[in-house]
Order: structure tokens, then C-alpha cells, then sequence
């Protein structure tokens, strides 16, 4: 019983970094926290993804959008860099700072830009502040 606690986890753990791995281009696995990986991008940011118990992406996040931070989760969802361009181009505004993609239950998933919603599926403003 012990051996196949220890194979599901080690086959989560692959699972789970192979993903991440491909969610951050070129990137690098600096940090592992439970089923958080902390990956280091190319120019040196770090990018934080959450898996949840099962090995489903859950969330991720960053400091640095428009400084280094480079994230495309796929399956369907726009990528770090297409949603910062949605909102200079419908704002007018280059955003900074700090990032989220996360699930909302009602707005399905959505990018978290500083105090603006996108939506993740089809790059839509969803509010800004």
C-alpha cells in the first residue's frame, strides 16, 4: 500500500511539473511548495502555479506583467502577454505589476491585471476600476 501512495505521488509531482513546464516558456523550476511550483522565467521573474489534489491546473500568478513574466496556460486560454495587449488596446494603458488567472464561478476563467478583469477565453474586458 505504501509503494503506490508513494508511485501516485511521484507521478503527480511529474505530472504536475511537465505542465507547469510548458505553461512558462522556457522556464525553470525553481521552487516546489506542496502542489505549488514556483518557476523561473527567462528573465529571471518568477511565476507561481497552483495544481489542485488531482493535478487539474488552479491558479497562477505573478509580480512582474510586463517585466518578465510570461505565462500560456492553454487549453483554450489566452495567454499572459495577449491579455496585457487587450487592455492597452481598449484602455489605452500598458499594465504592471501584479497578475492572477484564476476560475471564477461565474466568469469562468479570468486574468486579474492590476484592477482590470479580462476574460481568459476571448480576451474581453470584463471591468475596470
Amino acid at each position: 500500500m505504501i509503494y503506490l501512495v508513494i508511485l501516485f505521488s511521484s507521478l503527480y509531482t511529474f505530472a504536475s511539473t511537465e505542465i507547469a513546464l510548458q505553461m512558462v516558456p522556457r522556464g525553470k523550476i525553481f521552487e516546489e511548495q506542496g502542489r505549488d511550483l514556483i518557476l523561473k522565467t527567462p528573465s529571471g521573474t518568477k511565476v507561481r502555479i497552483e495544481f489542485k489534489r488531482d493535478g487539474a491546473f488552479e491558479e497562477a500568478k505573478g509580480m512582474n506583467l510586463n517585466h518578465g513574466d510570461e505565462f500560456e496556460p492553454g487549453d483554450g486560454l489566452i495567454s499572459l502577454g495577449t491579455a496585457a495587449k487587450e487592455i492597452t488596446k481598449k484602455l489605452g494603458m500598458k499594465p504592471q505589476g501584479h497578475w492572477r488567472l484564476s476560475q471564477d464561478q461565474k466568469l469562468d476563467w479570468i486574468y486579474e491585471l492590476g484592477d482590470e478583469l479580462i476574460n481568459a477565453r476571448n480576451g474581453e474586458l470584463i471591468s475596470s476600476k
